[in-house]
Parts: structure tokens; sequence; C-alpha cells
């Protein structure tokens, strides 16, 4: 039996509310959220961040003139800081009732798919 799994996984941006609420000059935002995840994020030789979601975001931080700064952060460590204020952008989120209440969201910018692909003998 094959088995094909097929999601559907949005990738939202996403700004904390503290961000949006203590940024009074509307001129700063002090972190957008990276990891070393090639094709959405990864630093090049010379240590300058690019990919897919970095451009995205500087363009959209850029069109917005805002100054920003990058920050490599795991997941769950870059979620608390959202709380608190300490990080103001972070990408390939999935939209939750819990994350709605400290975030503004922006997006989808892309629909993902994904597929797993599962050999048959390996259930036999």
């Amino acid at each position: 039996m094959k088995t094909i799994i097929r999601a559907f996984l949005p990738v939202c941006f996403l700004f904390s509310l503290t961000a949006l609420a203590s940024a009074s000059d509307r001129q700063q935002i002090t972190g957008i959220r990276v990891a070393n995840y090639p094709h959405q994020y990864y630093q090049t030789k010379s240590g300058n961040w690019t990919g897919l979601d970095v451009k995205l975001a500087r363009t959209l931080i850029k069109e917005a003139d805002f100054k920003y700064d990058f920050y490599e952060y795991p997941r769950s460590r870059a979620l608390n800081c959202i709380i608190k204020g300490k990080l103001h952008l972070m990408t390939s989120l999935s939209r939750t009732p819990e994350r709605s209440t400290y975030m503004y969201w922006i997006g989808p910018e892309r629909v993902s798919q994904m597929i797993l692909v599962v050999n048959q003998r390996t259930f036999y």
C-alpha cells in the first residue's frame, strides 16, 4: 500500500502586537527571526543572511522604511521573544488562536504542499 500524505501548510508573516504598540516612531523593528533552514533562510560565506523568507522580509521592511536586525533563535525561544516584545517578525508559522492573541498576521504569502512517501517494505 502506498502512503502519500498531503498537507497544506500556511506560511505566514507575523508581527507582534507589542512591537506595533511600542514602536512610537515607527522607524525601528528590533528583530527578525532567522534560522539555518535553506532555502528559506541561510547565511552566505560572508555571514549575510539570505534565502526566500529573508528576501521577502527585507523587501517588506524596507518598503515600510523600518530598520532591522536578524537574530538566529530556535522557534520556541523566538516565540517567547515575540511575547516579550524583544523580537518583532517571524516567518513560516501556522496561525493558531493562541498565537493570534499576541500577533498580527499578514499572509499567507505562498502556499506549500508537503508529501510523505513511505516504502511499502517498511510496514511488513
